[in-house]
This record gives structure tokens, C-alpha cells and sequence, in this order.
């Protein structure tokens, strides 16, 4: 789950858009907030998970407690948001991979270098999870130790007094762009997902899910804190979105070579093109869980039609890239934020559909998913994403800034594939 979160991809690359479509001083206190809020969401998907069959993604949730209809929708609106977010990642990935080549890459688009890992990513997303969890956790070791080095040199040339009445204020909540930088907030926890719909492909997941779980919502919550709040004393709250506008992607990389050297930039963007992988990669598995689950909805998929399913998927990533290309669309300022959006969009409301699940309380021949004492806290948890949802609702201007109507189109995309899928459902699947 943490290498889908990706904490040096999160840290490098969603935490400087937030300062920059922010326009305020409320990263790290909203990331707080955030990782509170998803601590407790877990907590009752946890508590529901018992009467749970073996996978545990959020549409199986929705078919016991509101019907398959409604959960065919949402895994709908769950597949749309994972494809999206995994085209931001991977143009991501373009971008970094192009300024780590230099001089060799500066002729040569970065949509290639993002086809290039797609194309690497998802056959390997077929293999058990557990063949490549040494491996991340290795890579995953690395980043975080990289991150409290960094961390440690921007805190000591820091204004930590000044910057910590600014940073935990409050007073920012409010905002008007409170909106658009809450939605790459929400987009670094988008990996929550994997430990509940994976667990049966490790023998000792079953046991240890629950703790596993918590430690990584705590984790990360502490990890995204502790680094947007680093940077931002670093530049000073009061010149951190100025900062953050206007070189946005060399906002960590030009703090760390003052203060660091080039060599440690250089190395340290080396790691973060592995972080993107290994991102891609985990968001690949999820993408072929939900694809797979449409293609073979009365079966369990067997090997080769999770092949099939695999190929399908790059085919249409690539096919997005490639439009993206023929476009002329700036991967880092334009497609990553946009894709980003539209995955916020859809998450946010499968989570709320989640919560509706465990408030109506009837799950399948009368059974309860959660016991009537946790009632009172579905509620409540289901009252904060409907706050959540709200502010991203009210304040969606990422990319169009000045127009309303044009950076309503994600909601409303997300909306009629819900809308669509509801209609087009089929008589029987699954859950």
C-alpha cells in the first residue's frame, strides 16, 4: 500500500502543486486532517471486513450494503479514477526520467519514457504480490531515509517559530482555493485501497491486515506532515506558494542542491523515478483487479484472462498518452493535476457510497456489515468526506482557474460514468 502512495512521489510531486494551486498556508494541518479522517475510515472498513468475502475493495462493500447495482457503478467510477491517476503518475514519471537523462533526453518527448513504464509496469503487475514485496520495501526504506535527511537540512535552515504559528494555524481553512489543494491531498492516500484488496495473496495478511493498516495511515499522515511542513518553513509560509508557482517542479530539487550539493540532487531524482515506477506498478494491479471484475464478471478470472485484461489496460493508457501527445498537453502543469482531479473526484465519492453502505446497516439476508454501536461513527466519518467532497466541489479550479464551467467537466464525467454504468448494469455479477 505505501509504495501505491508512493511517499517521495507524493512529497516531490503532489505536495509543490498543492502549495502552488493553494495559494495558502494549510498543506501540512490539511494533510493532519486528511490522515485523521482516513485513520478512522479505515477503522470501519476494518470493523465491516469481517463478514467480508476474500477480496476487499470498496465496490464489494457497496453490493452488500446498498445492492450490486449500485456497486457496479462505483467499481465503475473506481476503474475511471485508478486509470486516470495511473496516466498522471506515469507522465510524471516522463517528466523526471527526461531531466535525469539531460542533454541525452532533452530531444526526445517525455510521453515515450511514460509509454516506455507502462509498458514495463503492467505485465509485471500479473506476478503474485509477494515476489516483488522485498523489493519495494527496499525501495520504500530508501525514500524515507532520503526524506528525513532532506528533511532535517531544510528544518535546520528553517524559521521554525515564525513558521509553525503560520502552518497550524487554522485560519487558512477557508480559502478559496482550499478546494483545489485539498484534492492532491486526498490523491496521496488513493493507495489505501491495496492492503484490503490484496490480502489473501500473503498467508499472514489475514492476521496482521488490521495493524497493518493503522501503522500505514499513521505513517504516511506523519511522513506528509512532517515534509510539506519542512519545505514550507524552509521558503517561509508567507512565500511558499509564490515559490511553489513559479518553479513548482524544482521547488524540493533547488533547496536540496543549495543545500545539499548536486550530487545529492542527482541521486535523489534517480530514486524518485523508481518511486514512480513502483507506483505505476501497484496501481496497475489495482487497475486489472476492477478491469478484470468487468471483463469476467461471472467467474472468477482465470491466468490468462487477467492477461487479457492487462493488455487491454496498457493498450488504453497508452492510447490516453499518445492522445495527450498528438495534443500538446504539458504532462507536469496540465495532465498531471487533470488526472489528478478527475481520480479525487471518483474516490472521494466511492468512499462516501462506502459509508452510505454501513449507515443503511442491512447488508445480504438481513445482516449487518457493522454492529449498531459503530453507527454513530459511520456517521461521522461519512459527515467529514461529505465535507471533503464539499470543499473540491466548491473550489475544483486546478488547471482553469478563471473558469468555473471548464473545471467543472471532471465532476460531471465522474458523475455520467456513474450515471451510465447504473443503467447498463447487468442482470447478475459477482460482488
Amino acid at each position: 500500500m505505501i509504495s501505491a502512495a508512493a511517499p517521495l512521489t507524493t512529497v516531490f510531486g503532489a505536495v509543490p502543486a498543492a502549495f502552488s494551486s493553494g495559494m495558502t498556508s494549510i498543506v501540512p494541518e490539511m494533510f493532519l486532517l486528511s490522515g485523521l479522517l482516513y485513520l478512522a475510515f479505515y477503522m470501519l472498513l476494518l470493523s465491516a471486513a469481517r463478514n467480508m468475502p476474500a477480496s476487499g475493495a470498496y465496490h464489494t462493500y457497496i453490493a452488500r450494503g446498498m445492492g450490486w447495482r449500485v456497486s457496479f457503478a462505483m467499481a465503475a467510477v473506481s476503474l475511471v479514477s485508478y486509470l486516470f491517476i495511473q496516466l498522471g503518475v506515469a507522465a510524471l514519471f516522463g517528466v523526471f526520467f527526461r531531466d535525469v537523462l539531460g542533454a541525452a533526453g532533452a530531444g526526445v518527448s517525455p510521453w515515450i519514457w511514460s509509454m516506455l513504464a507502462l509498458a514495463i509496469a503492467n505485465p509485471l503487475a500479473r506476478r503474485p504480490a509477494r515476489t516483488s514485496t522485498l523489493i519495494l520495501g527496499i525501495v520504500i526504506g530508501v525514500e524515507l531515509s532520503v526524506l528525513v535527511v532532506v528533511n532535517c537540512f531544510l528544518l535546520f535552515h528553517a524559521d521554525i517559530s515564525g513558521s509553525l504559528r503560520r502552518s497550524f494555524s487554522g485560519t487558512g481553512l477557508m480559502h478559496d482555493r482550499t478546494g483545489a489543494t485539498l484534492a492532491f491531498i486526498v490523491g496521496s492516500f488513493v493507495g489505501l485501497e491495496a492492503i484490503s484488496m490484496f490480502k489473501d495473496e500473503s498467508p499472514q495478511a489475514a492476521r496482521s491486515e488490521r495493524i497493518a493498516t493503522y501503522l500505514s495511515v499513521l505513517f504516511m499522515t506523519g511522513v506528509y506532515v512532517l515534509s510539506s511542513y519542512c519545505i514550507e518553513a524552509y521558503y517561509f509560509p508567507s512565500d511558499i506558494a509564490v515559490q511553489a508557482s513559479r518553479r513548482q517542479e524544482l521547488l524540493y530539487f533547488d533547496a536540496i542542491g543549495l543545500l545539499l550539493g548536486q550530487w545529492w540532487n542527482w541521486g535523489i531524482r534517480i530514486l524518485l523515478i523508481v518511486s514512480l515506477f513502483a507506483c505505476i506498478l501497484s496501481l496497475s494491479r489495482n487497475v486489472d483487479e476492477y478491469l478484470s471484475s468487468f471483463l469476467f464478471p461471472r467467474r472468477v478470472p482465470m491466468q490468462a484472462e487477467r492477461g487479457r485484461a492487462c493488455h487491454i489496460q496498457t493498450a488504453m493508457l497508452v492510447a490516453g498518452l499518445m492522445l495527450c501527445l498528438f495534443l500538446g498537453f504539458d504532462p507536469y502543469r496540465m495532465v498531471f493535476p487533470v488526472c489528478s482531479e478527475i481520480a479525487i473526484f471518483g474516490i472521494v465519492v466511492t468512499q462516501i457510497f462506502v459509508c452510505l453502505s454501513f449507515v443503511a446497516g442491512v447488508g445480504l439476508r438481513g445482516k449487518a456489515m457493522i454492529s449498531r454501536a459503530m453507527m454513530p461513527w459511520a456517521a461521522l466519518v461519512l459527515a467529514g468526506l461529505l465535507i471533503e467532497f464539499g470543499f473540491i466541489v466548491m473550489n475544483p479550479q486546478i488547471v482553469y482557474r478563471n473558469s468555473l464551467l471548464l473545471s467543472c467537466w471532471p465532476l460531471a464525467a465522474i458523475g455520467l460514468t456513474g450515471i451510465l454504468t447504473f443503467l447498463a448494469a447487468p442482470r447478475r455479477i459477482t460482488a
